[in-house]
């Protein structure tokens, strides 16, 4: 999903209700709240790295680390997280600008990273027990 995919899906999620901003400074801080909270739910495949160089957020799963998601400049910019957890932020940034219905998103945004938790977790067990990469993880 690219930033200006994401702005438009907040904007139609937040029909009817308080309108997202039109600058982006503001919504491109608002990714890096969401993209933070995400990351530190989430076992986003695409953050996990073993390079110590990058800004870490966190310890990842085995010896990996979660680095911080690289923010977008332009609306082109395709969105530095799992495709799975663009609505996740999509849904988070949506929470914090909603007058009506800002826990709704935020619940919506936990049930997808739950969903997505569920699938990593599932897809690493699979790996290991067919013997793949079970001392990378």
């Amino acid at each position: 999903m690219t930033y200006l995919q994401l702005k438009n899906v907040v904007k139609g999620l937040l029909t009817g209700d308080n309108m997202l901003t039109k600058d982006d400074d503001v919504v491109i801080s608002l990714l890096g709240m969401a993209f933070n909270h995400i990351a530190m739910k989430a076992e986003s495949l695409h953050l996990l790295t073993i390079d110590k160089d990058v800004d870490i957020l966190r310890l990842g799963v085995g010896g990996y680390v979660t680095r911080t998601p690289y923010l977008p400049v332009v609306d082109s910019d395709v969105l530095d997280i799992d495709p799975d957890l663009c609505y996740a932020a999509a849904r988070m940034i949506a929470s914090y600008v909603s007058k009506q219905g800002g826990q709704y998103h935020k619940r919506e945004a936990e049930e997808i990273i739950t969903m997505y938790n569920g699938k990593v977790y599932t897809l690493l067990e699979s790996i290991n027990i067919d013997g793949g990469l079970e001392d990378d993880f």
